[in-house]
């Protein structure tokens, strides 16, 4: 049996956070033209894409060995711990948890020296 390697992984993972903060962006941009909370839909909707699309390209570059993706996907995975441990604070505990494992997970791979050697660093 293939074992996928550690860089794999965590393209998926970061791939599957920009995906789900996109499609948050979507939604937002969706609930600004039906006129509901126009002045924090579209703000965030720019910035969910944005961030989606930024983690879309970490994980590409993850994927074809690109040394610059590893800084961004560090820096996203930062910024998702304390979201998750936000969202586990405010009821949201099923979404935080999923958030805290798949940050934790990508940020230790994405450290790991498999990676590092992979990457060149």
């Amino acid at each position: 049996m293939l074992v996928p390697a550690p860089r794999r992984v965590a393209a998926l993972l970061i791939g599957l956070e920009g995906a789900v903060l996109v499609g948050a962006g979507v939604a937002d941009a969706l609930s600004a033209l039906r006129g509901a909370r126009v002045g924090y839909a579209v703000p965030g909707a720019v910035l969910f894409v944005a961030f989606g699309l930024g983690l879309v390209a970490a994980a590409w570059g993850l994927l074809r060995r690109r040394r610059w993706a590893r800084a961004p996907a560090v820096v996203a995975q930062l910024l998702a711990l304390p979201v998750g441990f936000s969202l586990t604070q405010s009821g949201r505990t099923p979404v935080g948890v999923a958030v805290l494992v798949v940050a934790g997970l990508a940020l230790g791979l994405v450290l790991s020296p498999a990676v590092g050697r992979e990457l060149g660093g």
